[in-house]
């Protein structure tokens, strides 16, 4: 799982995504990533959309990288 916030947030304290996202395990079994994007407030995919776009492309990617690896690690 990917949370991205923006480092410059005014509406929700980034740290929560530390505590928040990381406090309920059972919620996210293959572990939490949390990304902070410099330079962003609150509406980072508006605000800096290439950077956002590069961190979900980058997330997909290396999930799939570690689902392909499980898989031939399991046969």
């Amino acid at each position: 799982t990917l949370g991205l916030t923006g480092s410059n947030d005014g509406c929700v304290d980034t740290s929560l995504f530390d505590r928040g996202m990381t406090a309920y395990p059972h919620l996210f079994p293959k572990g939490v990533q949390v990304k902070r994007i410099q330079n962003c407030g609150h509406w980072l995919h508006l605000e800096r959309p290439d950077v956002v776009a590069k961190a979900i492309i980058k997330h997909l990617n290396d999930s799939e990288r570690e689902e392909e690896e499980r898989k031939r690690s399991d046969d």
